[in-house]
């Protein structure tokens, strides 16, 4: 089977959906890598949950995105199998407005059968117990701590690209690169294999399938007529030590790799343009509960790529709020990203994914809440 490119198409298409067909040049390899969006995360899965979400809520800000194995010299895609058969990509990486994401051209489109739907399977570890995590499945492994940090280190994980090299990799091909870092048990079936009879479960069925023997069905984010649910707030924890809230702004999205902003008003409208972009919601500039309890002050570490130290450096901000009371999400975004976008300039770390407290405090800077910010890449 072989899809058409509609150039017509193509040039209308500026926001991409489940169900497309996209591609991507890669100038060094010369080839076109063609992809598939499986799932929305957050809109098709984790928003519409009550209560506690498995760990596939860590992924919210990203789609699920499949790679083809078909790899050509030309935009023609011959065939519809899989050779990564799903990763998580950021979805702020398909925004057209972000300069630095990805460059990809809509190709064509097929909707998605939720019965065939299949997800990552990797593993995590909870206190001193292994999981298998598989959709919106968490099983119980055998498997020890020490296992887990070894032969069976299989971490979940979320990028900003298609892995081009993996693709490649996984067929035989030469690349720039040595190794295949494997974040998926589907790509290792011996293994897999071992985890699943471990488990006592039949590696061969269908997530579908499997879910509904788990009491999860996954057509209920499908089928029309269905009550929407909306996701209970997730409770804040509070550090009993010092009474912040132990986690930051973990649901509000944002890169660094940005331009300075000349003003607050102007990063505020950026800001909310580029959530609602990524999570379709509507997004305003309020003082959360989160915010009032750490006050008018913040001491906040990050790290960056020091080209002189040929390594990687921590450095510290003390951020005080205009108001004298407690920030806003934008104003304090504003202030940490004008301070770090030029020390970010090289480095893929520069998406913002919350604030974490030190379990510390700070020795020159006593009673002031301290926190690190979550970079991801």
């Amino acid at each position: 089977m072989t899809g058409k490119l509609n150039k017509g198409i193509t040039r209308a298409k500026t926001k991409i959906e489940e169900g497309d067909i996209f591609y991507v040049y890669n100038d060094y390899y010369k080839k076109y890598f063609f992809g598939k969006i499986l799932v929305d995360i957050s809109n098709r899965l984790t928003k519409h949950i009550e209560g506690a979400w498995s760990s596939i809520g860590f992924f919210s800000d990203c789609y699920l995105v499949a790679v083809y194995k078909d790899i050509p010299d030309t935009p023609e895609l011959h065939g519809r199998e899989f050779v990564i058969p799903g990763s998580f990509i950021y979805k702020s990486e398909f925004n057209r407005r972000n300069k630095d994401g990805m460059d990809w051209v809509y190709y064509d489109h097929e909707d998605i059968d939720y019965h065939t739907l299949e997800f990552p399977e990797y593993l995590i570890a909870s206190n001193y117990d292994i999981y298998l995590e598989r959709g919106e499945l968490s099983l119980l492994t055998g498997l020890t701590r020490e296992q887990y940090g070894d032969e069976y280190h299989i971490t979940g994980s979320k990028t900003g690209s298609l892995d081009f090299s993996k693709a490649l990799l996984l067929q035989g091909y030469k690349t720039n690169e040595e190794k295949i870092y494997y974040h998926d048990l589907r790509l290792l079936p011996d293994l897999r294999k071992t985890i699943y009879a471990m488990i006592g479960e039949d590696p061969k069925m269908s997530y579908y399938d499997l879910a509904l023997k788990h009491g999860k069905d996954l057509g209920r984010f499908y089928r029309e007529g269905l009550p929407a649910k909306t996701m209970l707030p997730k409770k804040m924890e509070i550090d009993k030590r010092t009474g912040y809230p132990k986690e930051l702004l973990c649901g509000v999205a944002w890169t660094f790799r940005q331009e300075k902003f000349p003003s607050l008003a102007a990063f505020t409208k950026e800001l909310k343009e580029y959530n609602e972009d990524v999570s379709e919601d509507s997004f305003s500039d309020l003082w959360s509960s989160d915010l009032k309890l750490i006050g008018n002050r913040i001491l906040v570490q990050y790290e960056h790529w020091d080209n002189g130290l040929d390594d990687s450096r921590e450095e510290q901000l003390l951020l005080q709020a205009d108001n004298g009371k407690h920030f806003t999400t934008a104003e304090l975004l504003y202030k940490i990203h004008n301070q770090i976008r030029n020390k970010l300039v090289n480095d893929d770390n520069v998406f913002f994914e919350g604030l974490q407290l030190f379990e510390r405090d700070d020795a020159n800077y006593p009673n002031t809440p301290y926190y690190y910010i979550l970079q991801g890449s």
